[in-house]
């Protein structure tokens, strides 16, 4: 079965965020839900394509030309479809949210739906690791708290969890920076203002330091795009506001050098970088297809921590040191990508050779649990 490409550009057009769909029926969402699915991207006149555990496959029946208006009418109502710019969008439907960019390319206007789960489970349900909470607890220090992976890996479940956590213990005025708005989120002890980009502003590095005038206790940035939004964000940790953000990096390593490569030239900023620095948190998903896994997607993370040797490393752009103090700072809470990833398989919840494909160093996890290098792998990730 070929993958499933999802190409999408960053320039998009404006397209305000859809209402819930009552009484709707659209099949290809049903199918969606029917089949667990993460992703789905549609055309009319083929079979939808669906992202799950298991892979990607076509399913279903052909979208039809009603279908696809159907669709149209509840993703994406007051957009301009005439233009070529991408539009993203998001809206409800059957107890999800679903993300929405709409392009055109060689098959003509497709559509892209990532689901968004509105029921989240407790925060510390997620296997997040604890230093990760005991950061948030500390947050009125000030700093900056990244959490990073590539597309698709659940970052944006795992900031909503964070602000959940916050929101549930604390009373905190957090603001946030989204494109689009994926989890709602409803005051609790907290009052959390949600920005959407290109509704509530336009200009990343602008509106980051227009919330640094709003009193917020928290600023939660959906994605640091740019060298000046980069900057933006650390000179606002460095002030002593606390600034949760994501980052497309596999490791917490990678991610801190991205912002220092970001930075290069720019030695007071590099030193701001350092002296905020609070944590990165680097996260994967994984088939669960061990004899206790629920063969859903389970995440495995790697955490990296302020230390006084991390601090120093940051300041004089030593990034390649980062991972040896990962692999040493576990007393301190530090957690290696491996290490869990060794845990999922000694709770039985993802196979050994499953675990392996995702290592960070592969030969060290299949000399751990035995496994001839080279072993071939079936396509999930087992034996053959």
């Amino acid at each position: 079965m070929p993958p499933l490409t999802i190409a999408l550009g960053r320039k998009a057009a404006e397209a305000p965020v859809g209402p819930a769909a009552p009484g709707a029926c659209l099949a290809e969402l049903d199918q969606a839900l029917e089949l667990d699915a993460s992703d789905v991207t549609v055309w009319a006149g083929s079979l939808p394509w669906y992202r799950t555990a298991q892979g990607c496959a076509k399913a279903g029946e052909s979208t039809t030309e009603e279908g696809w208006a159907a669709l149209l009418k509840i993703a994406l109502p007051k957009a301009d479809l005439e233009g070529d710019e991408q539009q993203l969008g998001a809206f409800e439907y059957r107890e999800n949210r679903w993300r929405v960019a709409y392009y055109r390319s060689s098959k003509g206007p497709v559509l892209e739906m990532r689901r968004i789960r509105m029921r989240r489970r407790d925060p510390k349900e997620y296997g997040i690791p604890e230093k990760f909470f005991e950061v948030l607890n500390k947050r009125r220090i000030g700093g900056l708290l990244l959490v990073t992976g590539p597309t698709g890996t659940g970052k944006s479940t795992t900031l909503a969890a964070a602000m959940d956590y916050l929101n549930e213990l604390f009373e905190l005025k957090i603001q946030t920076l989204e494109d689009p708005i994926e989890n709602v989120l409803s005051d609790g002890k907290s009052s959390i203002f949600q920005n959407e980009h290109r509704r509530h502003f336009r200009d990343w590095p602008k509106a980051i330091e227009d919330l640094m005038r709003r009193d917020p206790d928290v600023i939660v940035i959906g994605e640091m795009r740019t060298v000046d939004a980069v900057q933006a964000a650390i000179t606002a940790a460095e002030t002593g506001h606390f600034v949760m953000a994501t980052l497309h990096t596999k490791t917490a390593a990678g991610a801190v050098t991205r912002l220092t490569d970001a930075l290069q030239g720019q030695p007071d900023l590099l030193s701001k970088l350092a002296s905020s620095f609070l944590g990165v948190l680097a996260q994967q998903l994984i088939r669960a297809d061990g004899p206790k896994g629920d063969k859903k997607l389970v995440a495995a993370y790697e955490f990296l921590g302020r230390t006084l040797a991390v601090v120093n490393v940051i300041r004089e752009g030593r990034t390649e040191l980062l991972a040896h103090e990962i692999a040493t700072g576990k007393r301190t809470g530090m957690v290696m990508m491996d290490d869990s990833l060794a845990r999922l398989v000694e709770e039985k919840r993802v196979l050994a050779a499953t675990a392996c494909d995702h290592a960070f160093d592969r030969a060290a996890l299949e000399k751990k649990f035995g496994i001839a290098p080279g072993t071939p792998r079936g396509a999930n990730g087992e034996s053959p």
